[in-house]
């Protein structure tokens, strides 16, 4: 259904893009698990039957009547999404993603991701101890 179910329930879904297929890939994969959630009741009660036996604490809303979708997208070299930064194509088919979760009462969140390299040095070792 996602990569991942974020603490509060969001439905995760994370990309790493250098051009406008993959993002695209990301925006059908995220429409797809709210319609699946939404209309199939066979796949809705398997998911429901895998997150009661793997993490029966998570909070989830099972209704799936206002889920919340997240889009994690790290573009090349790290640069964040925003308007300017998404490629063209890119930027319709988030607007028709968007369109069609928001109209299924799903709220539609975006995450920029980066890498980000700490630069510090272990002095007992003198070892490199960055994370990329």
């Amino acid at each position: 259904i996602a990569d991942a179910l974020g603490p509060d329930g969001q439905f995760i879904c994370v990309k790493k893009a250098d051009s406008t297929a993959p993002l695209n890939h990301l925006f059908a994969q995220g429409r797809v698990a709210i319609e699946t959630l939404r209309y199939d009741r066979d796949a809705r009660e398997k998911f429901l039957a895998k997150i009661q036996h793997l993490a029966p604490a998570h909070p989830l809303d099972t209704s799936f009547s206002t889920p919340v979708l997240v889009f994690g997208i790290m573009l090349k070299d790290g640069m964040p999404v925003t308007a300017d930064s998404l490629f063209a194509f890119a930027k319709i088919s988030l607007l028709h993603t968007a369109t069609m979760v928001e109209g299924m009462g799903a709220r539609l969140e975006i995450a920029s991701i980066s890498r980000t390299l700490p630069s510090s040095t272990d002095t007992a070792t003198g070892a490199d101890t960055r994370v990329a």
